[in-house]
């Protein structure tokens, strides 16, 4: 049977720190089993969804992108959200989607 893993992240939610998110995507993404293309799309929509979130906040304002990463066997959940203004993503992946 295999074993549900779930790695949380909360960073700044600015550009600059959006790396992280990415770094871990792709992290997760191997423990699931991804080939290099799966890992490579899961990390390119969780940036994409990263930078929506944190468009448009000033760079002194103290809010935290929070993120939660689920590994599951061949799958992959990731949700990230700031507190203000309210926003959110959740991406579910499969191993081999396209």
């Amino acid at each position: 049977m295999f074993r549900r893993d779930e790695v949380a992240l909360r960073i700044p939610a600015r550009p600059a720190f959006l790396s992280l998110a990415r770094v871990a995507a792709g992290g997760a993404a191997r423990q699931a089993g991804f080939s290099g293309n799966d890992s490579d799309k899961l990390t390119t929509a969780v940036a994409r969804e990263c930078d929506v979130l944190v468009a448009g906040l000033g760079a002194h304002d103290r809010i935290a992108l929070e993120l939660q990463y689920v590994i599951g066997e061949g799958t992959m959940e990731v949700a990230g959200e700031v507190s203000r203004p309210a926003r959110s993503f959740r991406i579910v992946y499969r191993r081999g989607a396209s």
